[in-house]
């Protein structure tokens, strides 16, 4: 599987990573339940994803499973071109807040800015 997921416990943010290639599939299961107190934090590091395989409806059941609780934030940091627009996408379809950066580090940093 090319995408991982933990909680990170230092900071409280549900942490994925992906790398390779990634199936549409992949990233809709990996996206965390929203009774999970930690969907309040999410920090996508697809900066080693080579490519995102989905389709637009894929995009839009993201969107919708994005956090819509106050407070919540939802960061990707993408540095292939077409997984970075993927996640520009996802950005405006989204409910929540969501951050799209070029590298983790900015991403992390937004992350805990709100």
């Amino acid at each position: 599987m090319a995408l991982k997921s933990r909680v990170d416990n230092a900071t409280g943010t549900y942490v994925i990573e992906g790398s390779g290639e990634v199936a549409g599939a992949e990233v809709v299961a990996a996206c965390p339940s929203l009774g999970n107190p930690a969907a309040r934090r999410q920090l996508w590091d697809l900066t080693e994803t080579l490519s995102v395989n989905v389709a637009a409806a894929a995009v839009r059941s993201l969107a919708a499973k994005s956090p819509h609780f106050p407070g919540s934030r939802v960061a990707i940091a993408a540095a292939v071109d077409q997984v970075y627009g993927l996640a520009r996408m996802l950005q405006e379809l989204a409910a929540g807040e969501v951050g799209v950066f070029r590298n983790r580090a900015d991403a992390a940093a937004w992350l805990v800015q709100g």
